[in-house]
């Protein structure tokens, strides 16, 4: 069952893709950035994993995604199907409109002095509290402000590397600062979302090619394993001798690869609940709403624990569509789907209509979200909403400053 499922999704995301390609005119549409990973990464749990001690997939995990991607898609097929014609004829729909940024100048400047508060927060941490994740965990580099701003510059990220042209060593320095920051930030994939996001940026402006061949295939594939080596040697590594390390660093990067998929085919394999509380799903308007009156805002990580190995290796993650079954259960599971679906997609129209590049970043760091939808969830996650904000803020100065010139 579980590789007749595997072939039935996989069949299922490639028309859907191809529904998408013909009304929106691109393949870089959400179901995409959603559907792909996990089929690569789906493929793998299924072949590779078991291999090396993790449990095998259970074919209702694979069902519930094949559910969940319909569900999701729906609300992009209403849309387009009624308010977008003939954008399948256009060469790049993603064409951003000249001139797309207002002073350029006035935006390194205020970037410049987040940077250097920023670094600023982060050497008196390390020199009072020390280098490792949970003993910044309550240094002044993990106050509010700070986290904030950090955001902010996850979403200035995605445009410096999509605009970066060789040589622009201010452009460099802020790049390779913000990886810095989210590196002692402990998270792997807020590392890897923006940077996505901003490689594809760069394909979409016309600043980089991309080919498909071995050797890009190990460029990412060597770029993605620095990003574990460092976040991990800093918090653990440094203290243990290397073939140790590598040893340890083997088995996370094995448990985040395989976590979420194997986790959420465990959880329904023993029958445990669901519906188990829904506003899990919507934390980050929950948290956003606290935010801004004063509020608790509540930790988002799971305290759902579910074993992935015989020995007993447990994990929190449960993919994006497993997580949202879990808290929302069948019903709510499915309009909360729904939603999820069509914010998404009315973002994609937006994109396509206003040819902004502010808007384009936006719609690239939530895909990109997606992209980790085998993973786990990230729209309940503050930054989901935060991100647009900042991005919306810069999309209508930069429109007041157009108009006025």
């Amino acid at each position: 069952m579980t590789y007749f499922f595997l072939i039935v999704f996989i069949i299922e995301a490639l028309v859907l893709i191809q529904f998408d390609r013909k009304i929106w005119g691109t393949y870089l549409t959400p179901i995409a950035f959603i559907s792909i990973p996990y089929i690569i990464m789906l493929v793998l749990a299924i072949f590779v994993a078991p291999l090396i001690g993790f449990y095998n997939v259970y074919w209702k995990s694979i069902l519930v995604w094949c559910i969940g991607l319909f569900v999701f898609w729906l609300p992009g097929f209403i849309l387009g199907a009624f308010s977008i014609k003939r954008t399948n004829k256009l060469k790049n729909v993603f064409a951003i409109d000249y001139p797309f940024i207002w002073n350029f100048k006035f935006i390194k400047q205020i970037t410049f002095i987040i940077i250097l508060f920023v670094y600023y927060l982060l050497f008196v941490s390390i020199k009072n509290y020390g280098v490792t994740f949970l003993e910044l965990e309550s240094s002044p580099f993990y106050s509010s402000l700070s986290s904030h701003l950090t955001v902010l510059l996850r979403y200035l990220l995605v445009i410096f590397i999509a605009i970066y042209k060789k040589g622009d060593k201010m452009l460099l320095f802020f790049i390779l600062s913000i990886l810095v920051f989210s590196i002692f930030h402990e998270s792997k994939s807020w590392i890897l979302i923006p940077v996505i996001s901003g490689i594809i940026g760069r394909y979409l402006l016309g600043n980089l090619t991309l080919r498909i061949s071995i050797k890009y295939v190990l460029y990412i594939v060597l770029a993605v394993f620095l990003v574990f080596f460092i976040g991990y040697f800093i918090s653990t590594g440094r203290n243990l001798p290397m073939h140790e390390y590598n040893v340890f660093l083997f088995k996370q990067i094995a448990k985040y690869a395989f976590g979420g998929i194997i986790s959420f085919s465990e959880y329904l394999r023993q029958g445990e609940a669901t519906g188990i509380d829904p506003s899990h799903v919507f934390r980050s308007i929950v948290n956003f709403i606290h935010f801004l009156t004063g509020g608790e805002i509540k930790e988002l990580p799971s305290n759902i624990w579910t074993p992935i190995t015989p020995s007993g290796t447990v994990v929190n993650i449960k993919t994006f569509f497993g997580c949202v079954y879990i808290y929302s259960g069948p019903i709510l599971g499915i309009l909360s789907i729904l939603l999820f679906g069509f914010i998404h997609y009315v973002l994609l129209g937006f994109v396509i209509s206003c040819k902004s590049l502010m808007i384009l970043a936006i719609y690239l760091l939530w895909c990109s979200m997606l992209v980790f939808g085998w993973f786990g969830i990230y729209v309940n996650n503050l930054s989901f909403i935060e991100l647009p904000v900042f991005g919306i803020f810069f999309y209508f100065i930069n429109k007041l400053r157009i108009e006025k010139n």
